[in-house]
């Protein structure tokens, strides 16, 4: 997980205003699923990029097959 900490880091480092409560580094699908569903906004966007293996994994998790495009 050191890369996906210095992408943190990078991403603090990039746009210093946004809220650092609001990045995550987490081990799994099911972990990052799960934040986002315990999140009490009414309407949560989530962009979910890079490899098919890792956006497949998402819309399975989050049991997205019937709405994802």
């Amino acid at each position: 997980m050191a890369i996906q900490e210095e992408l943190s880091t990078a991403w603090q480092t990039l746009l210093p205003s946004f809220p650092t409560s609001n990045i995550h580094v987490l081990p799994s699908i099911q972990d990052a699923v799960q934040v986002v569903r315990s999140l009490s906004a009414p309407n949560v966007e989530v962009l979910a990029c890079g490899s098919l293996h890792l956006v497949g994994g998402v819309i399975e998790v989050a049991d997205l097959g019937g709405v994802a495009l």
